[in-house]
């Protein structure tokens, strides 16, 4: 029911609106003249949405009688307070002061945001001053208003800029070559560690880390804690063993979890940092199968990275793994390990400038943007390219234009059919349209098991490393970390790993053995690129 208006309320509203219209409307979240929604919360984790909440932004202060907030059924007044500034308003306001920082008003049930669609106006008097609409709400996402207009942004994002570093140098490696690198930079901490992780079962690793808190270093592990398969036996005792010792062991999980996956690869060790594609286990940074790259860096860039720790470490989706342990389920997931040859030496290079990236904020368009100004050549390698992903579209762009583009992709059980699919599908295009484009499939070999980079070389000077996969939902629901190296011997570096790897490759994906071309019936002639089955297990590694 509406309720009774006064005339000096109606009289103002009126004012208000008169000038929000002349003026455009506000922009920004906290930009304007004029109150305005700024963010919408309709979909929390908990079932029932307990915590939904509508925040407004008010430039002075303001007395709220005869404010509401409507949807397309009902309309609730705002509580007969004076506001200033941001302020969220919820109908369970001790739940949402648990997802915002924002001071919380309560207000009536008669609002609630739908999921599936809404449109939500803020009234005064019988005046609409602002309105928003949208669509699917995405589980943990905020409907946010930016000056590029609304979005949708992970509760808690931390909106980290891209940071750019000029003249570095560093230190570049390949796995399993390299392996004992990020050991090194964990054993030469003397303050602080800092450890982000998709998952930790490493046993050299955490010794390292175990020792280190033994000689009074702080060690910080950060560790998603429900990765696709679930949390290994392995990776429970190893999480146990240094929560035990005295390492602060914080597991992303629960209902406030801000990402789909938390799954940086990287450490800080007081002013130096690796970045990896790897995963902190036996495979990855113990050498045991995966081929995959890792970079040190040095003083600022080693800062950022720790900022970036601290933001993602210190939210309210941080639960301390001793609290967390119990309501884990811990599966039996055996690990193969084997020994290979160190072919590539671990090398210092100049490097012009260091850009790192994140996702969901920034690594998308800084990417698509690198890929799209390429000139001469794009190579990538890849643990797999998805179906319909933007990257994989700038790089038949890019060939169309005529950059000479190479994909190197797993030949692994579990990733085959699909990446032969996708190589087979891009190799049609190239023949149909003249286009330079060249797929492999990279099986295993006498040097490594298994392709599980995410690594990325353009015009022989950019190289790509860290944790972004060619997957939608790494790019944009995940936190991902990576840099962006400029410099021609660090791209040389990494490009002759590259071609080493060709040598025992597959020829070119017209090529592929019959037994593992699979052309599916649904592709799309737009893209020349084939639909693909996808299981949990596989989409994030």
């Amino acid at each position: 029911m509406r309720s009774a208006i006064g005339p000096l309320v109606t009289l103002a509203a009126t004012v208000l609106f008169a000038v929000a219209l002349a003026s455009g409307g506000a922009t920004g979240a906290d930009a304007g003249s004029d109150p305005h929604l700024v963010e919408l919360y309709p979909n929390p984790v908990a079932p029932g949405d307990p915590g939904e909440y509508v925040t407004v932004y008010f430039p002075t202060e303001t007395a709220l009688d005869g404010w509401a907030l409507a949807d397309r059924y009902d309309r609730e007044p705002l509580p007969n307070v004076t506001v200033e500034g941001r302020v969220a308003f919820s109908p369970d306001p001790d739940v949402a002061a648990t997802h915002t920082d924002d001071p919380v008003h309560s207000v009536g049930s008669g609002i609630r945001l739908a999921d599936a669609e809404d449109t939500i106006e803020l009234h005064a008097g019988d005046d609409v001053i602002d309105e928003t609409s949208y669509k699917r709400a995405p589980q943990s996402q905020v409907w946010t208003r930016t000056d590029d207009g609304w979005t949708w942004v992970p509760l808690g994002a931390t909106d980290r800029p891209v940071e750019r570093f000029e003249d570095q140098t560093v230190t570049t490696f390949v796995l399993p070559d390299g392996h004992e690198i990020p050991d090194e930079v964990l054993r030469g901490a003397e303050d602080r560690i800092l450890l982000a992780a998709y998952t930790l079962s490493d046993e050299e690793t955490t010794r390292e880390l175990v020792d280190a808190v033994d000689r009074g270093v702080e060690v910080d592990v950060l560790v998603e804690g429900g990765p696709a398969g679930g949390v290994s036996k392995e990776q429970g005792e190893r999480l146990d063993e240094l929560a035990e010792s005295g390492v602060n062991v914080t597991v992303l999980t629960g209902p406030k979890t801000r990402y789909r996956f938390h799954h940086a690869k990287y450490a800080v060790a007081d002013d130096r940092a690796v970045v990896l594609t790897e995963n902190w286990s036996p495979t990855g940074v113990g050498g045991g199968s995966n081929r995959g790259w890792g970079i040190v860096l040095d003083g600022e860039p080693a800062e950022a990275l720790a900022e970036t720790f601290e933001k993602d470490a210190g939210w309210r989706d941080g639960v301390e793994w001793t609290d967390a342990r119990d309501t884990i389920d811990r599966h039996d997931q055996p690990t193969e390990v084997d020994t290979y040859p160190e072919e590539f030496d671990i090398e210092e290079h100049p490097a012009d400038s260091i850009e790192i990236v994140v996702a969901p904020e920034n690594a998308e368009d800084e990417l698509l943007d690198r890929l799209d100004d390429a000139e001469t050549s794009i190579t990538i390698q890849q643990l797999s390219v998805r179906e319909g992903h933007p990257f994989l579209d700038a790089l038949v762009d890019a060939a169309a234009r005529g950059v000479d583009v190479e994909v190197q992709l797993s030949g692994e059980w579990y990733v085959r059919e699909d990446n032969a699919a996708v190589a087979d599908a891009l190799d049609r295009k190239a023949d149909r349209e003249d286009l330079p484009i060249e797929t492999r499939l990279i099986e295993s070999s006498s040097r490594f098991e298994t392709v599980h980079t995410k690594g990325i070389v353009i015009d022989d000077r950019t190289t790509v490393i860290g944790s972004v996969n060619w997957t939608n939902t790494s790019i944009r629901e995940n936190r991902e970390v990576a840099v962006i190296v400029d410099g021609e011997p660090v791209a040389g570096y990494y490009t002759d790993a590259m071609r080493a790897d060709a040598t025992d490759a597959d020829e070119p994906g017209t090529e592929l053995p019959i037994e593992v071309v699979v052309v599916t019936v649904g592709v799309v002639i737009g893209t020349g690129l084939a639909l693909r089955r996808w299981t949990p297990f596989e989409e994030e590694r």
